[in-house]
């Protein structure tokens, strides 16, 4: 029973070692400038990311409440694959949970998430 405990230790351990060496090391295709719009229920608004090679991101909400229009740190930054997550903290207690699929071939990020129990649809263009 021991052993069983420490195994299932050390793999959570390699698991979230691995996400936090994907997340220290964002592919070159995926970091720098993006822009789109943001669309929840009937509002929406103008968006701009910016990814960090270090895995560090901020962003920008236009005509978005919760949100204000200065740059706000992202969290919870994870690429798998061609899926690209993070979270981003609102004014309240809501947090914007963000789920993208990147076309490298058309340079886009495009999905959505959840916010306050809300669906959304975000799409972004490289824009550098």
């Amino acid at each position: 029973m021991m052993i069983m405990k420490k195994v299932s230790l050390c793999l959570v351990l390699l698991s979230s070692l691995i996400n936090y060496a994907i997340a220290q090391n964002l592919p070159p295709s995926l970091q720098g400038k993006w822009s789109g719009v943001w669309y929840v229920g009937m509002s929406s608004g103008k968006v701009h990311l910016r990814l960090e090679a270090n895995g560090e991101g901020r962003i920008s909400f236009t005509n978005f409440e919760e949100f204000s229009d200065t740059d706000i740190p992202i969290s919870k930054l994870s690429v798998e694959g061609d899926t690209v997550k993070f979270s981003v903290p609102s004014n309240g207690n809501a947090e914007f949970s963000i789920n993208l699929k990147f076309k490298q071939e058309a340079k886009s990020l495009d999905g959505g998430g959840k916010f306050d129990g809300a669906g959304a649809k975000i799409v972004f263009n490289k824009a550098d």
